[in-house]
């Protein structure tokens, strides 16, 4: 048996379904929960079961607070790889990192502006980060240390920071469900604006072991600030639950408008690709990895625009890190094969979604996600006759096994994926600007439009486990701090 079928076999038994974004540690601020991840698997061209990845080292790099980026900090990871035998085979990943500098440029970077000259750039900043967990089913570890960096926080992210109270919030419908609690859209009542409430239940991010995955989204989200992102606006905390407060993102997911459409033109594709790969040169410059890029992940605007929602998996790497995770059919060979990943899996992922919107369906599907991991690291392609000769080379240069040969891994890193001849016609500046005409616009009738999303009952009655004082101080005080400093 090769290392990639064990590798394999062991994770299919370690499958969770933190929904298609819902509330387990999403971001998401869209449908989510088991309502999505079902009309996924139906209407779907493949009937596989698309919920996330996780296991073998299901840990995410800590790193502080963005107001501490002159500090630095100590990230520490531990993962519990799971195995098909009878019991777990204990892999311990450890991640280290000492405290460094900010470094001139950051905060230009983190408002989409060039570094001044002569700047080492975000990514030289110090900070925690640190390594996944170790292999499922055996006594075998793995472990990476780097460096990582802090987001510096934009002067734009600091204005759109909302200190808020819960009495000063109005809920309404629910437009998502999870294991964790759910995502209820709510008028700030002194703004009037409104927003996404994401609830989480503080016990069941202690029963599933989930409170890394939540600090990491926070701490990420609070330090970074794009429009091709559903950006975090405030957090509260009482002793029951944690209130991540998002914007509202009411033209629903892209998955659903492409399975209704069926395909996407070109153009189409092009345009949300264009958005997509902004979002993630921003992310990148900061070593920040996605690492969940899919269809249901992916919300538009009342305008047709872009953002990204579930932040869940996302890490800061500054060199490689081990944990599997992800959707199996946007999973890059280095990650199946547990070679060590870095941002580079992001690039793969875009590949997959421009097959997915220009086909209707990925490039590689199958019934099981043991299928699938095969069919890509086999990594032959049956190529739809309609690819136009620039939209199949770009394809197939993004799905690239040898990341050292991946376009967005080169030298010239995003620059070379802009610079494709697919994106001839592309006027970047005006995609970050917004001024680009969206292709498809959804139907929105007011700010608080929710028929874009699938109907979630209310949770009226719905009771949130206590959370002892020390769970509390250990657990989910860093959390709230990590926000607090910022607003």
């Amino acid at each position: 048996m090769t290392s990639a079928t064990a590798l394999a076999l062991a994770h299919n038994a370690a499958l969770l379904n933190r929904s298609s974004g819902g509330v387990a540690a999403a971001a998401r601020a869209g449908s989510g929960g088991g309502g999505a991840a079902s009309a996924s698997a139906a209407a779907s061209a493949s009937a596989t079961d698309r919920s996330r990845l996780a296991g073998g080292g299901l840990g995410a790099g800590g790193f502080p607070a963005a107001a501490k980026a002159a500090g630095g900090g100590l990230g520490l990871n531990l993962g519990l790889g799971l195995g098909p035998g009878p019991g777990p085979g204990p892999g311990l990943g450890l991640g280290l990192s000492l405290p460094g500098e900010p470094v001139a440029g950051a905060e230009a970077a983190a408002s989409g502006a060039p570094a001044p000259a002569g700047s080492a750039g975000p990514s030289a900043a110090g900070g925690g980060g640190g390594g996944g967990g170790g292999g499922g089913g055996s006594s075998s570890s793995s472990s990476s240390s780097a460096a990582a960096a802090v987001p510096a926080l934009s002067l734009s992210a600091r204005r759109d920071k909302l200190a808020f109270s819960l009495k000063e919030l109005s809920l309404s419908t629910t437009v998502g469900t999870g294991t964790f609690g759910r995502v209820r859209i709510a008028q700030h009542r002194p703004s009037r604006a409104w927003y996404a409430l994401k609830i989480l239940k503080k016990s069941e991010i202690l029963r599933l072991k989930q409170v890394e995955h939540i600090r990491s989204e926070v701490r990420i989200l609070s330090g970074v600030h794009h429009p091709f992102i559903v950006n975090l606006v405030g957090l509260q905390a009482d002793e029951r639950r944690l209130y991540m407060l998002f914007e509202y993102v009411p033209g629903g997911e892209l998955f659903s408008h492409l399975r209704r459409e069926g395909r996407f033109s070109d153009e189409a594709a092009r345009f949300y690709a264009a958005e997509i790969a902004l979002a993630f040169e921003y992310l990148h410059g900061f070593d920040v990895a996605y690492r969940d890029l899919k269809p249901e992940n992916l919300l538009l605007t009342a305008a047709g625009h872009m953002k990204i929602t579930d932040f869940g998996f996302a890490k800061v790497v500054a060199d490689r890190t081990y944990t599997l995770c992800g959707t199996p059919e946007y999973l890059a060979p280095e990650i199946i094969q547990s070679k060590g990943h870095d941002k580079g899996v992001d690039w793969w992922a875009i590949g997959v979604l421009i097959f997915e919107m220009l086909a209707g369906f990925p490039p590689f599907f199958d019934e099981s996600p043991y299928g699938i991991y095969q069919k890509i690291l086999a990594g032959r392609i049956d190529w739809p006759r309609h690819f136009s000769a620039e939209a199949r080379d770009l394809v197939k240069r993004l799905l690239t096994a040898d990341r050292t040969r991946r376009l967005g891994c080169l030298f010239g890193g995003a620059r070379d994926v802009k610079e494709h001849a697919w994106f001839a016609r592309t006027d970047w500046a005006a995609v970050l600007a917004l001024a680009a005409p969206a292709p498809l616009v959804p139907k929105v009738r007011e700010p608080n439009d929710t028929s874009n999303f699938d109907a979630y009952p209310d949770s009226e009655g719905e009771t949130a486990g206590r959370v002892s004082g020390d769970d509390q101080a250990s657990s989910f005080a860093d959390i709230e701090r990590a926000f607090d400093v910022i607003v």
